[in-house]
């Protein structure tokens, strides 16, 4: 009885994740872009949105990785009615901060940096992973690692 109910459960979608793609004042967006931009070829499943200007280049980017991925990228701002996501996702010279900053990190569970030149001292935050912002590849595999779809239930339900 108990399988039988398991069974008619829905199992998540896909996670949200909140990307900043913001270039330049210390903020790294083509730096996360390319480390992205293997995983989303490879189908991982999420549903992306992004933080960024209106700039050429960065619309240019984000149409490429629609292309690669042939997923449409949201774009979010601290003005878009309460969206919640799993991670907000950033490269950085250094701990971010302003009111875009403090506004994602409201609507994110947990934030993953990759930080290229952190203070001496810089400590993670409650729900904070900082990790090394110039291993782009390391980056990446943590990012996907916790993308992963969590297949505990689905081996339960013969899936």
């Amino acid at each position: 009885m108990l399988i039988g109910a398991i069974r008619d459960m829905v199992a998540p979608g896909p996670q949200r994740v909140l990307l900043d793609l913001r270039e330049g004042g210390g903020m790294r967006g083509f730096h996360l872009t390319a480390s992205l931009s293997h995983l989303m070829a490879h189908g991982v499943e999420a549903e992306f949105w992004a933080i960024h200007a209106d700039k050429d280049d960065v619309l240019l980017e984000l149409e490429l990785m629609r292309r690669r991925s042939d997923q449409l990228i949201l774009r979010w701002t601290p003005n878009v009615p309460a969206v919640r996501f799993s991670y907000y996702v950033a490269m950085a010279d250094a701990l971010p901060h302003g009111s875009t900053w403090d506004a994602a990190r409201r609507c994110c569970r947990h934030a993953i940096l990759g930080l290229m030149f952190p203070d001496p001292g810089t400590r993670p935050k409650k729900n904070m992973t900082i990790l090394d912002g110039h291993d782009l590849r390391a980056f990446a595999m943590s990012l996907e690692t916790r993308l992963q779809p969590r297949t505990g239930l689905r081996r339960l339900l013969g899936a």
